[in-house]
């Protein structure tokens, strides 16, 4: 949820189940939603963003419109970033896609039977051309969604190849590591801006449910981390704009069940990076999907305990860390 104080509109990006359909299941989805700040009547409902939707950001742009993304599992399928007021929305616009189970039997929970697919049926497996896969081996940074100057910032952690078909079996299958794309403001253009370093152009797809091929392209994608081992990859990511040129990534190191660490850098507006890697001193445990805030030139964040305390966590960098000190507050 983010409030326009100037324009007394609240945005907001609402994961919820749907009403029972013809087939007899209670899908899920998400929608966007206006509100009026005084009187919390809706002013607009957008309808569908992602479905299924198993995350979302929600960011207020400088143009005074809600700048989002959630992460969809189908209708799109990948990391599908949007932009809303209180009269219009945009197309979506889907950043980065990642791979896809298919089905294990000719025939489909519906009954169809389809092809064997033996691009992908390796290790003993075979897979058939539909699929059903409510996995999407990918996690959103908290906001994740970054705007500068000239376009838009989104980062995530992801696993790599990112449409590698046959790379799958598990929730988790390879180490995932912090990536981002840059794109242009103007999401209707649907525009990706390519910074020194991106991983070359893939082109792959999938089978839906209802066996129809879907071509899945990934253009401009840089990752920030190199993790090759299951036992470390990078999770609850976050960003915050200290200031222009200057935007903290925080995230965590895990296994597939525990964590190991905290991890930090800065880049800039290109994604560069300004500052290196830093591994934290402190486990520095944050809220999944909580939103780091700026005040001043650091980021300040809150977590409970298991003792029934706050912490308030106060994050700096460079010259910005002159006269720092840890603060906790019961």
């Amino acid at each position: 949820m983010v409030w326009n104080t100037d324009l007394n509109k609240i945005g907001l990006c609402i994961a919820r189940t749907m009403t029972v359909t013809r087939d007899g299941l209670n899908h899920q989805g998400a929608i966007a939603v206006v509100m009026d700040g005084t009187t919390l009547d809706v002013v607009k409902n957008h309808g569908q963003t992602s479905g299924h939707s198993f995350a979302n950001s929600l960011v207020l742009a400088s143009d005074g419109t809600f700048l989002g993304m959630d992460l969809g599992d189908n209708y799109p399928r990948g990391v599908n970033l949007w932009r809303f007021d209180a009269s219009s929305k945009t197309p979506q616009f889907v950043v980065y896609a990642f791979k896809t189970k298919h089905g294990t039997s000719a025939t489909s929970p519906a009954g169809v039977s389809y092809d064997p697919y033996p691009e992908i049926s390796t290790g003993g497996t075979t897979y058939y051309k539909w699929s059903n896969d409510n996995n999407v081996y990918t996690e959103l940074a908290h906001q994740g969604l970054v705007e500068v100057d000239d376009g838009v910032l989104v980062f995530f952690a992801a696993e790599r190849p990112p449409l590698d078909n046959s790379k799958v079996g598990a929730i988790m299958n390879e180490p995932r590591n912090l990536g981002f794309v840059k794109v242009a403001k103007d999401l209707t253009q649907k525009t990706v801006i390519p910074q020194p370093g991106s991983v070359p152009d893939v082109t792959g797809g999938y089978y839906g449910f209802n066996g129809n091929h879907w071509t899945q392209t990934n253009k401009g994608i840089n990752f920030l981390t190199s993790f090759s081992a299951i036992g470390e990859s990078v999770s609850r990511p976050k960003t915050c704009r200290l200031a222009a040129g200057r935007n903290l990534l925080l995230w965590e190191i895990w296994t597939k069940t525990s964590y190991v660490k905290t991890q930090a850098m800065v880049v800039d507006d290109n994604g560069a990076v300004s500052q290196q890697l830093l591994t934290s001193g402190y486990p520095v445990r944050l809220p999944i999907a909580d939103d780091l805030r700026t005040v001043g030139d650091r980021a300040i964040a809150y977590s409970g305990t298991p003792g029934g305390q706050i912490v308030r966590y106060e994050i700096c960098t460079g010259s910005s860390c002159a006269g720092a000190a840890t603060t906790e507050a019961p």
